[in-house]
């Protein structure tokens, strides 16, 4: 029997049901790991560290865990109530593409939470910097700062890796369908979900084996965060090779194709997939990390004053996007030549299979900033400076999180306009067609637009919080306490405002591309998205994530520029 038309609806319930659960579990962990970090922080910097890395890895694995259930529980309700003996590929298809409806609850709520976090965040941060005031107890929007890392990092980081590990495992399933030898074993089916059940574990075993405990110096915190993602890869590399080789028929093909894949050559992608977002993210402490020239070259522009450094730190960033791009590159290409628009989807899996620990240190720079901000407004130096020691030390791997992320990011995007093709029954796309090339133009400009909203609504609201905090400080009586609320819920109602045409840019254009051309012109879009959209955020991330690491290295007591 077939399934109602709803069904996507309840897939896409079900995904906001068990995101929600996440992000209420994400902030919980922060807001007690906060002060925590603090108390123990004080007793010992090791202490605080591991309170802090403890409790980011608490956020990474139950993000994941909770992901890999309810998706598996999904799927599987799915799959016994609809499909039974004598089902088509096509009913497999069929009950696939409703899962879509789980990727794309999860993708709206990412995007709501990413953007308002987001907004919310650097509004927060910049309103505060802006009024040129420490960020202690007399400052209303003090408060507000901190909030806003929870929510922009903490929530926002974690929400769009889910959307972005549904998406991925939803894109997979639908791409085993045209494949009569996975449909054949329907349990194959499941093996991206095995894949992201397996990384848990590995990274689990990773983590515990590769963290020193109670580190001394900035420099030991660095290397125990830096050296997650390498053990945890090198753990998941035999994992993914077995899982391969035993869980995958010997020989595929997928429906329409040409190309003759073996479990090998899955194999061989799944690891390209693994070590390729490795490499993206190391790429990118190449020009955020203070252990390399391009941040001492920073450092020393700002000697000619901010222009200078506004137009370096620019230029760092688009040179920045040289090697993950090449990178990603290299995995698209051997994943297609081995095993066509599956192995993409199979190089997306590997490189995601370790987001547990990819979430887990993303988290951590929230909590350990917070830290810094609790011990200032509670006037404690001594613990302030231990504090900024431990943040410090997560400043350079955060940009080699949102790298990968980004990165990634590309290669399931290719992976879900492939199977976006294969559904149209599309053998190939001409983007020297009118309709196409139009989409490709528009669709390498939406990136830019999106940015540019995002921007505008951020500075607004940084402006208009800076005038509150200003004029309460005008108004405030010696001894008396700011509004912290009140500028907490300018924050949100500013964040609010400005999120919404952004999301209604990104929802709605390729719906009205799709209504008014025809679904040819999304093929264009998507291209032009994925091209452009790669190129501004490696750029963005790196960018900020340099003058930030540029600043705290002229305020450190080993820069010769201070």
């Amino acid at each position: 029997r077939r399934p109602p038309r709803s069904t996507p609806l309840y897939s896409s319930a079900a995904s906001d049901v068990y995101k929600r659960q996440v992000e209420y579990i994400s902030l919980r962990f922060a807001i007690l790991a906060n002060v925590r970090t603090v108390k123990k922080t004080k007793e010992d910097m090791g202490k605080g560290f591991n309170t802090a890395f403890n409790a980011s890895l608490g956020i990474g694995f139950a993000t994941i865990s909770l992901g890999v259930l309810s998706l598996g529980l999904v799927a599987a309700a799915y799959i016994s109530s609809y499909i039974g003996e004598g089902s088509t590929a096509k009913d497999y298809s069929d009950i696939c593409l409703y899962l879509a409806g789980y990727a794309l609850g999860a993708s709206v709520v990412g995007l709501f939470a990413r953007i308002g976090g987001g907004i919310f965040a650097r509004a927060a941060d910049a309103g505060v910097d802006l009024t040129k005031s420490e960020e202690s107890e007399s400052n209303a929007g003090a408060v507000a700062d901190y909030i806003g890392d929870n929510v922009g990092e903490a929530i926002g980081i974690s929400s769009e890796l889910f959307a972005s590990f549904s998406e991925i495992i939803c894109a997979t399933m639908i791409l085993s369908c045209y494949a009569p030898e996975i449909v054949a074993e329907p349990g194959m089916i499941y093996f991206p979900i095995i894949v992201f059940s397996s990384g848990i574990v590995a990274s689990m075993v990773s983590v515990l084996l590769a963290t020193k405990h109670n580190p001394k110096s900035t420099k030991q915190m660095e290397e125990n965060l830096n050296f997650q993602p390498l053990s945890a890869a090198l753990w998941m590399t035999p994992v993914l090779f077995i899982l391969c080789i035993y869980l995958l028929p010997s020989q595929m093909q997928l429906a329409g194709d040409d190309y003759i894949i073996t479990r090998f050559k899955l194999s061989i992608v799944a690891l390209f997939g693994l070590w390729g977002g490795y490499l993206v993210g190391k790429s990118s402490e190449l020009f955020t990390s203070h252990e390399y020239r391009h941040i001492d070259d920073l450092a020393r522009s700002c000697h000619t004053g901010s222009a200078t450094d506004m137009i370096y730190g620019l230029s760092l960033g688009y040179m920045s996007t040289i090697l993950p791009v090449a990178v990603v590159i290299v995995v698209i290409y051997v994943a297609y030549v081995c095993a066509s628009m599956y192995g993409i989807a199979i190089a997306a899996c590997g490189m995601f299979s370790t987001l547990a620990v990819l979430i887990s240190i993303a988290s951590y720079t929230s909590i350990a900033n917070n830290a810094v901000g609790l011990s200032r407004m509670s006037d404690i130096c001594y613990v302030t400076m231990q504090a900024e020691d431990i943040h410090s030390a997560g400043r350079s791997i955060a940009a080699h999180v949102k790298c990968v992320e980004i990165g990634g990011a590309a290669i399931i995007s290719l992976a879900i306009f492939g199977a976006f093709i294969m559904r149209l029954g599309l053998a190939m796309v001409d983007l020297l067609r009118p309709i196409e090339f139009a989409g490709l133009i528009i669709g390498a400009m939406i990136p830019y637009v999106f940015s540019s909203q995002i921007l505008k609504a951020a500075s607004q609201a940084a402006g208009a919080l800076r005038k509150e905090i200003n004029r309460q400080k005008a108004a405030g009586r010696v001894g008396s306490q700011p509004d912290y609320h009140k500028c907490i819920r300018l924050c949100v109602k500013t964040s609010l405002e400005g999120m919404a045409i952004p999301c209604s840019i990104v929802m709605f254009t390729p719906l009205v591309a799709g209504l008014f051309f025809g679904p040819v012109s999304i093929c264009g879009f998507l291209a032009g998205m994925i091209v452009a959209g790669v190129q501004i955020g490696t750029a963005a991330v790196n960018s900020g994530t340099a003058w930030d690491s540029a600043t705290k290295y002229i305020e450190g007591r080993f820069c010769r520029y201070a």
